[in-house]
């Protein structure tokens, strides 16, 4: 089974299609971060560009006096961050130091390149393999959205974190063999959107109409889970989390008691049959569907 990596983007911003509560307060940030650590979370995924997540991490592990082994974080370079930059080098340094300065952390657990496509750039792959090398990162990244980036990422031969989307909807890293290349090649899987940012919970009448056609498959996949008597949360958590090549799966939450319900799920063992089923039915969903970068929702 993968290991539970707890998402902070609902910390810093108004985030996810279901989402009708906004982000919570800090008070209530501290009691889902409280409740993770004392489940035995340990890896805490964030990025600049997620409002002020990075300090509310930071406040919180100083006020917790948590040792960084005990509170790893992955954080990510601010999109658009090298774009005409003439001091690659610098300009990340800055940006790492930024980070490290608002986690209060001497080393980060892990930074990805938020922007995939600067997978391309030497000067930006060598840079962030020179911070490693200076000891402030223990391991470099990418976080991706297409297969092409993934696979770059692989090729390159430095890379040891790959984020991407998977989930029920969204099985190109099992369609395409990426995931089972990737881990052959020694590099951790992170999975993100394992409720595809809030859309498998949503009430029918509250979908979008840039979504309607995702409707034929949420209709059968609630079919398949009356069919085998299945939870829809430990459905959608356990899927990631029994892939084999998959090491965390990183989910965000909006409350403590929502995260609660989370862990008490997370682990639990998916009918075979129920696997297969999904893999058959949903092997080939749409981007249109499986990416929300590409949804028009206003």
């Amino acid at each position: 089974m993968s290991e539970l990596c707890l998402g902070t983007v609902q910390f810093g911003m108004d985030y996810g299609i279901n989402n009708t509560s906004g982000k919570p307060s800090e008070q209530e940030v501290f009691e889902i971060l409280d409740l993770a650590v004392a489940h035995g979370i340990k890896v805490f995924d964030t990025a600049a560009a997620y409002g002020n997540a990075e300090e509310l991490l930071g406040k919180y592990r100083k006020a917790r006096q948590l040792e960084e082994e005990n509170f790893k974080v992955v954080s990510k370079l601010r999109p658009e961050t090298l774009e005409n930059a003439t001091d690659v080098q610098g300009r990340l340094a800055d940006e790492i130091y930024g980070s490290l300065e608002r986690l209060k952390m001497q080393r980060l657990f892990g930074y990805l390149l938020h922007k995939a496509e600067y997978i391309y750039d030497r000067k930006a792959v060598a840079a962030l393999d020179r911070m490693k090398q200076d000891g402030l990162i223990e391991h470099i990244g990418i976080s991706i959205y297409h297969i092409r980036e993934g696979e770059a990422a692989v090729e390159s031969g430095i890379i040891d974190f790959v984020q991407m989307p998977y989930n029920i909807f969204d099985q190109r890293g099992d369609t395409t063999g990426f995931l089972k290349k990737a881990k052959s090649k020694g590099i951790t899987m992170f999975t993100r959107s394992a409720f595809l940012q809030g859309l498998f919970m949503m009430d029918y009448d509250n979908i979008p109409d840039c979504l309607e056609n995702a409707k034929r498959y949420l209709y059968e996949f609630d079919n398949l889970l009356k069919e085998f008597q299945i939870d829809k949360v430990s459905a959608l958590l356990n899927y990631p989390a029994q892939n084999p090549y998959i090491d965390y799966v990183a989910v965000g939450v909006d409350h403590a008691k929502q995260l609660q319900e989370h862990m008490e799920k997370f682990g639990e063992q998916l009918p075979s049959e129920f696997l297969q089923s999904i893999q058959q039915r949903f092997g080939n969903v749409e981007e249109e569907i499986i990416l929300p970068n590409l949804w028009k929702t206003k």
